[in-house]
């Protein structure tokens, strides 16, 4: 695991790749291949690792992509809420799902790619409601926030705080800022485009406690449901180790 502002250059290189040559093709330049094999994927929108409205539908989203096609597959993803991407790619309505954290149980019912890169996962805080940090060693007495079918990190599952879940990271950020619970569960990369984009109008009142809590590799997975899943599953893991082969991949 290299450390985070390397990983961060290393994630704004391909980024920037993509938007200044065009090098990374998108889900809908894959649906205009003809005679390659195709492959549907879903998503939530979590950027700025994908989502709807990034070129490239976001740096890993068009790292997805390409891999595929360098593997002779085009590749499409189609966004919704998380709980329903996870449901209906569990049920084969989809090959498989882009960015979710590994469990025992969903290995189950998935089978998972070459970590593409990796999310850290911290505390924010509202500025307005203060109290003793070291609380958050135990979170006893807290109300923290998290998100509906996420995999929590093992120390919430350890400490078994109080929580209270919501459909997205920006609904739960707008609950810290609005008080109604004490902790936000948020990867660091995605509070910070939020706050910079959407969620503007509350810089300033939520902040990032200083510290990860956890770092979780993000996979593609792929529905055990759907025949034929493992071809694709070895297509994507090929296309991975030739883009890693060409320094174009987020993680080394």
């Amino acid at each position: 695991m290299i450390g985070s502002s390397r990983r961060r250059r290393l994630l704004c290189g391909v980024l920037g790749a993509f938007c200044l040559g065009g090098l990374l093709p998108t889900s809908a330049w894959a649906q205009h291949q003809p005679g390659a094999l195709k492959v549907r994927l879903v998503s939530t929108e979590f950027p700025p690792y994908y989502a709807s409205d990034l070129p490239g539908q976001g740096i890993l989203g068009a790292l997805v992509v390409d891999a595929f096609h360098r593997a002779g597959y085009a590749a499409t993803i189609e966004f919704m809420p998380w709980a329903r991407a996870l449901q209906e790619a569990q049920r084969g309505y989809f090959d498989g799902i882009v960015g979710i954290w590994h469990s025992e149980e969903r290995a189950r019912n998935f089978a998972f790619s070459e970590p593409t890169a990796a999310n850290e996962i911290g505390y924010y805080l509202s500025v307005v409601n203060q109290f003793d940090r070291k609380r958050l060693e135990t979170l006893d007495g807290l109300i923290v926030g998290t998100v509906r079918d996420y995999r929590n990190p093992d120390v919430i599952t350890r400490l078994k705080p109080k929580t209270e879940e919501t459909v997205d990271d920006a609904t739960n950020l707008r609950k810290l800022a609005a008080g109604r619970i004490d902790v936000a569960l948020v990867d660091r990369r995605l509070a910070e485009h939020l706050l910079k984009t959407s969620l503007s109008n509350l810089r300033g009142k939520v902040i990032f406690s200083g510290r990860v809590i956890d770092t979780l590799p993000l996979y593609v997975a792929f529905s055990k449901s759907v025949p034929g899943y493992e071809a694709k599953l070895s297509a994507l893991n090929r296309g991975l180790v030739i883009l890693k082969t060409e320094g174009r991949f987020p993680l080394p």
